[in-house]
């Protein structure tokens, strides 16, 4: 047997652009051998990597919107293959899932499935509950004062005990 040299492990040979986007899939929380076979590295540059310091963040999240836009020509390549025929060979189950995916997406997409407020009408609705209970404590503390102004000393008294 042959004597086999190990190059010592470093960095400097792995591309940036490949670094940044095993950071990227790093912070996804991807697992090393997911990571290695999309971005051709092994899994010791992977460990030498999340042991460093991050990448730049913003290289990371350039690498993030490049994620999303390939997500989208992959979405758009599928919906190209969807064809009639497909879908009239599909089982009624399967057509109400991808109904619902379809119609789901779109309203993700529309911003329809996130809450919205309207920070100004929260504000604008806080204040005029608290005028309204600020109004009714008025009320109280009015109706409080007239009943113990119009108490008879010996009615204070019997209050006391």
């Amino acid at each position: 047997m042959g004597y086999v040299s190990y190059m010592p492990l470093t960095l400097e040979r792995i591309p940036h652009e490949k670094q940044v986007s095993v950071h990227g899939l790093l912070a996804q929380g991807f697992p090393y051998r997911k990571i290695s076979k999309l971005c051709d590295v092994s899994i010791g540059v992977i460990g030498m990597l999340a042991k460093r310091q991050p990448a730049n963040l913003s290289d990371i999240d350039t690498f993030k919107k490049g994620l999303i836009a390939r997500a989208y020509a992959i979405g758009g390549q599928a919906f190209n293959y969807v064809t009639d025929d497909k879908l009239n060979a599909c089982s009624a189950p399967q057509l109400m899932m991808v109904a619902g995916i379809a119609v789901d997406k779109a309203r993700d997409m529309e911003g329809s499935n996130r809450p919205v407020f309207n920070v100004v009408t929260v504000i604008n609705e806080c204040k005029q509950t608290r005028e309204k209970l600020e109004r009714q404590m008025l009320t109280i503390e009015r109706a409080e004062q007239q009943l113990i102004g119009s108490q008879t000393p010996s009615e204070e008294r019997s209050d006391l005990r």
